[in-house]
């Protein structure tokens, strides 16, 4: 966990103490990147500063003024939580985005090396595409709507009467969803037939669904984390 102390010069070591062991206390309920984390942290850090600093202005003693600057800011446990909730939404619009702009590319990778395999149309391997992965139309089913809502975030969610945190269980729906989708994809070569002449159309497929994937197990488990402790 990083060292927090950020208190003016002027501060005593016990404020000095009092606004680091906040400051620990509002991270460790953060499940960010260490660099995230440190921009939340210092933002934070130069309100409790400021505020600190008013305090002892007005008259305050060191000690008094570390006390009051903490109280504004409130329960660290509770700042951490509205936080997380915060920063979630914001990771489920970045989702919900990358997964509505990445869906069709994996689609038409996908379809046009079925295509190149059988030198058919691109359009009549759609059929060929779902029976290679049948769990792929539920797939596509749940992705899809879940990864709309997330992208468009909390006001869709308001408006539909489903609340603010729907966005990011949307988000951990469909990253799921999305997961499945790629790994039925790429496990279903084995039960493909082996042709030469798909190697370069599925080496194209094949990777994006892998960066695809990989990617969004990384955010998947981020928002979920965010969810968790927004509660």
């Amino acid at each position: 966990m990083e060292a927090f102390d950020l208190i003016p010069a002027h501060g005593d070591p016990q404020a000095r103490a009092t606004i680091a062991d906040y400051l620990q206390e509002l991270a460790a309920g953060l499940p960010l990147s260490h660099r995230a984390r440190a921009e939340v942290m210092a933002e934070i850090a130069d309100g409790l500063a400021c505020a600190f600093e008013a305090h002892v202005a007005a008259g305050a003693t060191p000690a008094a003024a570390v006390r009051l600057a903490v109280a504004e800011f409130g329960d660290p446990r509770e700042l951490s939580a509205a936080l997380a909730a915060e920063i979630g939404r914001a990771h489920a619009r970045r989702i919900g985005a990358g997964l509505v702009a990445t869906g069709p590319l994996v689609g038409v990778a996908w379809i046009g090396a079925f295509a190149q395999a059988t030198g058919t149309a691109w359009w009549t391997q759609i059929g060929a595409l779902m029976a290679s992965a049948p769990i792929y139309a539920l797939v596509l089913a749940v992705s899809v709507p879940a990864a709309l809502v997330a992208a468009s975030g909390v006001r869709l969610a308001v408006r539909l009467g489903l609340g603010a945190r729907t966005a990011v269980d949307a988000a951990a729906l469909a990253s799921v969803a999305c997961v499945i989708g790629d790994v039925a994809l790429v496990s279903g070569l084995a039960f493909a037939p082996s042709d030469p002449a798909w190697s370069a159309a599925l080496a194209c497929a094949v990777s994006i669904s892998l960066v695809r994937l990989s990617v969004t197990v990384g955010a998947g488990r981020r928002v979920l984390l965010l969810r968790a402790a927004a509660r």
